[in-house]
């Protein structure tokens, strides 16, 4: 209900926006003395309509509004021939004031089937036709430049206005937002290399406060390309000063972004789950790890590794953080023991088996190498549920049209099954399931997982066994020199590094960073049944990248939520004044970034369909990042109808400014080849954006 409820608000919420921006040119139009014929919101035909004196109808009331009007002229001219109204200088001046008189207004306000726009109609003004004019004194071109002004500007202005006041009403509700807090950093990402841990609260960016998550998501991709910025940070009670350069990765598409996540509480899920229903949650999926289970049902984390944590406050909870962190990082791969109070108030011990975190361009290597794709998890509804079993490794992926990759790795296992499951196209699998192989035929990647996105609904992992993979396409995809790789082929079991028995990816990493960089290192391995050994060096860069590798979990924790909330409604003004003034200097710096610095990536840019879909996944959220999303949009509209373009306000604009300076309007040609040229814009610009939310969609 709840969600339904959210849908209808986003409805309207648009509407709204759109509704707010069309009622600032009303008002100035009023005020201005010009006659406003038509107040729309939406475009194309009138599906409801109101005007003053007629009341609601179906359709529009021009016809009927000038019947009336044309009926009271006659009466007057027959019973009140020296009537003010029949001296009136033009028809339009004596049939709108013959209206007046009997009740009716002569503004029609229109709800049209199309809601994606809005438009204030006047007398003398319209945005097709730029030369169009009126000799009526209450047109819209006998006014002044200045009034005409105040009209324009009027429809950003308030949008402006309605920012504010939605951010305002945001913060006296409380704003639920992830804190700005690092909950997990990126191996060799902007974030590690600057010295960034787990824990660490972010205070500034560039200048920047970041008073939660969103800050640093939307402050990052708009910071100066290849500069490094100084960040902020809190850790132990003191303010540290570091600098960080941020990069573009695939995983952020191409914008500039620093490799953290936010951070995370030490419990599960706020929503807690009967006995019934996670009874039912493990019969619907089949997994290596049951330790989620636990979480999911209610229960905080007491200990890690022995060593007591809490989730009294806040402070505790960083803590806690840090507490697991570290205890990941330290566990060589091996099972961490975790400490839990059920929601029954029972204690237990449960453990979590750490996995390798893929660097922030979603590759996980070892000086080049890569784990094969392991199978964790499968959901009851997968295609694979009765084939595949928790645990086993693919050693090889065919396509119907003979196609083969053998050994691949978990990227290049998701790349493989999503291009598949997108062109329908079917797979056959060899798995290695408890040291023999099993075949998996003609297998339909079609389960839904998201808007054009099919898979197979099931969760992957490392190979825990030193056995090389399959890299994702090719070398430039990975951080490593591709020497190493050459030499130790695909399907290569790893079993000795500089005399040392190695048995796990775990065991490769602890000998690797522990070898001296520029020294030879040993490599001996089997493939194929044959003997391989071969030789190789790492620099110190290349060591310094594989010393990067980090550890996390698969832990389902609630995401620490601290949110941005005052009582006092001068602090929410504040605040309110300050988020629509960053934001709106922050569009014109994406603006920038994206046609002169070319650091934020045109595909990232939106249409309609793009808005609507996000708009869906906030309003999901909830309330109050609903009306974050609003008011983000309601900011941006200002900003972008105020640009100097032909057919939107900042064009208008520009043309009243130029005909203030020359002391007349531009010539009526100059103006409709301006008109041409801006409307090829505007609809080029919309066709690009559209296709670009199309795509996204597809590729989610």
């Amino acid at each position: 209900m709840q969600t339904i409820f959210n849908y209808a608000l986003l409805i309207f919420g648009f509407g709204f926006v759109i509704f707010w921006h069309e009622l600032g040119h009303f008002l100035a139009a009023k005020w201005a003395g010009v006659k406003v014929e038509q107040f729309a919101v939406g475009f194309g035909q009138s599906l409801l309509t109101w005007r003053k004196g007629l009341g609601f109808r179906v359709g529009a009331t021009v016809k009927e509004y000038e019947e009336r009007a044309r009926a009271r002229l006659e009466s007057l001219q027959s019973t009140s021939p020296r009537s003010p109204i029949l001296a009136l200088p033009s028809d339009m001046e004596r049939l709108d004031a013959a209206a007046t008189d009997i009740g009716l207004s002569a503004t029609e306000y229109r709800l049209n089937w199309v809601p994606l726009g809005g438009y204030v109609k006047m007398l003398g003004q319209d945005d097709t036709d730029p030369n169009a004019t009126s000799t009526d004194s209450r047109s819209y071109n006998r006014k002044s430049v200045g009034k005409r002004m105040v009209i324009i500007s009027a429809g950003v202005v308030m949008n402006i206005i309605l920012a504010g006041a939605l951010f305002c009403g945001l913060f006296l509700y409380g704003f639920k937002t992830p804190a700005a807090i690092v909950g997990q950093v990126m191996p060799n990402s902007p974030a590690q290399l600057a010295g960034l841990e787990v824990g660490d609260r972010l205070i500034e960016l560039n200048g920047v406060v970041l008073h939660d998550f969103t800050k640093l998501t939307f402050n990052t991709p708009l910071l100066p390309p290849d500069t490094a910025v100084p960040i902020i940070i809190e850790r132990d009670g003191q303010r540290i000063t570091k600098t960080i350069r941020p990069v573009a990765s695939e995983a952020s598409r191409g914008m500039l972004s620093i490799g953290i996540a936010p951070p995370s509480r030490m419990a599960g899920p706020a929503a807690i789950f009967t006995p019934e229903e996670v009874a039912e949650a493990r019969a619907g999926a089949k997994s290596l790890d049951t330790t989620d289970y636990a979480l999911w049902s209610g229960a905080t984390i007491t200990s890690v590794q022995g060593t007591p944590v809490s989730t009294a406050n806040t402070s505790a909870e960083i803590e806690g953080m840090r507490v697991l962190d570290k205890a990941l990082q330290a566990s060589g791969g091996k099972p961490i023991a975790i400490g839990i109070k059920t929601r029954d108030g029972r204690d237990e011990i449960v453990s979590t088996k750490p996995i390798w975190l893929p660097s922030s361009s979603g590759v996980l290597s070892f000086a080049g190498l890569s784990p094969r794709a392991r199978i964790e998890s499968i959901m009851k509804d997968s295609p694979v549920w009765e084939t595949f079993q928790p645990g086993d490794v693919v050693t090889l992926i065919r396509d119907s049209a003979g196609n083969t990759v053998q050994n691949p790795s978990t990227q290049l296992f998701r790349q493989i099954v999503a291009r598949a499951g997108q062109a329908g196209i079917k797979l056959d699998f060899e798995l290695l399931r408890d040291g023999k192989i099993v075949e998996v035929k003609n297998v339909n990647p079609n389960y839904k997982i998201d808007r054009g996105l099919r898979g197979l609904n099931i969760q992957l992992s490392p190979e825990e066994a030193c056995v090389v993979a399959t890299p994702i396409d090719a070398p430039q995809q990975n951080a490593s020199r591709p020497g190493l790789r050459s030499k130790i082929p695909p399907g290569t079991a790893v079993t000795r590094i500089n005399g040392q028995t190695v048995e796990t990816w775990s065991d490769v990493h602890r000998v690797l960073t522990a070898a001296v960089a520029g020294s030879p290192i040993e490599v001996a391995g089997t493939l194929n049944g044959q003997d391989l050994a071969v030789s190789f060096s790492l620099d110190e860069a290349e060591q310094t990248l594989l010393q990067s590798n980090r550890y996390t979990h698969s832990l389902p924790l609630e995401g620490m939520i601290l949110p941005r909330k005052t009582n006092n409604p001068l602090q929410a003004v504040w605040w309110g004044v300050g988020e629509t003034r960053d934001l709106i200097l922050k569009t014109y710096v994406t603006l920038k970034r994206a046609f002169y610095d070319r650091s934020v990536p045109l595909a990232n840019f939106s249409g309609p369909v793009g808005i609507v879909h996000a708009g869906s996944i906030f309003a999901d959220r909830g309330t109050d990042w609903l009306f974050w999303f609003l008011a983000i949009i309601s900011a941006n509209l200002a900003v972008v109808n105020f640009l100097p373009i032909p057919v939107v306000d900042g064009g208008h604009f520009c043309f009243l400014l130029l005909e203030k300076i020359i002391g007349k309007a531009p010539s009526p040609r100059l103006m409709a080849a301006a008109q041409i040229l801006g409307l090829v814009v505007i609809l080029s610009f919309f066709v690009f954006v559209t296709y670009n939310d199309i795509a996204n969609l597809l590729r989610l």
